[in-house]
């Protein structure tokens, strides 16, 4: 997003006091610049309008012809960007005990990106002053750690964040494993009323199979083993028992 070099001086294209380089970073790069570049205000003013992309660019445009001078740009865009209110707004985002809910790998990016910010406040934020208000966002095992042995240098303040990052990565990755391997060998554990309930259903379930087995055996049984009664042999004294009988019906037809 580079607007324009000259020698070592590099203008980044600034969009808002959201995205892209801080504002009065921009400001002072752009300072910088201007110094080698010759000519009347109007030229240098179409000049530098190329910087100013979208939401700036929109701004830019509105309030150019009420410019005389760079001096006046720059207290416009100050007023705009870089308020009084604007910098109230960033001392209250430092201070405040709102838990930073960022991943563990960002929070030293957002510490720095914080600090640097802090820089451009009038006056700048030391680094104690600093450490001292935004411990009370960090997690309490480094917040713990910067107010124990308060850095001095935002380079001492990086460190010891990095160096919690790492102990914390090394402990996730620990814990991680030793669940993997308590999960491996570890058997289901069912205990009090749990077991008593388990036990009365399998027995339930185990008796309903077997009756039910056992009334479909003998259905089955008696479908498919079934033979008609066979007709019993006579002895001789139901034989002639038998033949008096119809003898006997015999007469009392005749008759």
């Amino acid at each position: 997003m580079c607007g324009e070099l000259l020698g070592e001086i590099e203008v980044p294209n600034f969009l808002n006091e959201r995205i892209g380089p801080h504002p009065k970073a921009f400001l002072e790069t752009l300072e910088m610049f201007m110094e080698h570049k010759k000519g009347n205000w109007k030229y240098n003013a179409l000049y530098i309008r190329k910087f100013f992309k979208e939401d700036a660019g929109v701004w830019y445009e509105a309030h150019q012809n009420n410019w005389t001078c760079f001096n006046n740009f720059k207290e416009d865009f100050l007023e705009r960007f870089w308020s009084l209110q604007k910098q109230e707004e960033l001392r209250e985002k430092i201070m405040t005990r709102r838990p930073f809910r960022g991943r563990m790998s960002d929070c030293n990016n957002y510490v720095v990106r914080l600090y640097q910010q802090a820089q451009y406040l009038e006056p700048p934020m030391s680094v104690k002053t600093f450490v001292r208000c935004i411990v009370k966002q960090l997690p309490e095992s480094i917040a713990l750690v910067l107010m124990s042995n308060e850095p001095g240098t935002l380079g001492d303040l990086e460190n010891k964040i990095m160096e919690w990052e790492e102990r914390q990565r090394y402990h996730e990755k620990l814990g991680n494993e030793n669940r993997m391997q308590s999960n491996r060998h570890e058997k289901p554990k069912i205990d009090g009323n749990m077991r008593e309930n388990h036990q009365i259903r399998y027995e339930r379930r185990h008796y309903e199979n077997t009756q039910g087995g056992i009334d479909r055996n003998k259905k089955n049984y008696q479908q498919y083993n079934y033979y008609p009664p066979k007709k019993r042999k006579q002895t001789s004294s139901e034989t002639q028992k038998s033949e008096t009988t119809e003898n006997i019906k015999k007469d009392i037809v005749i008759v």
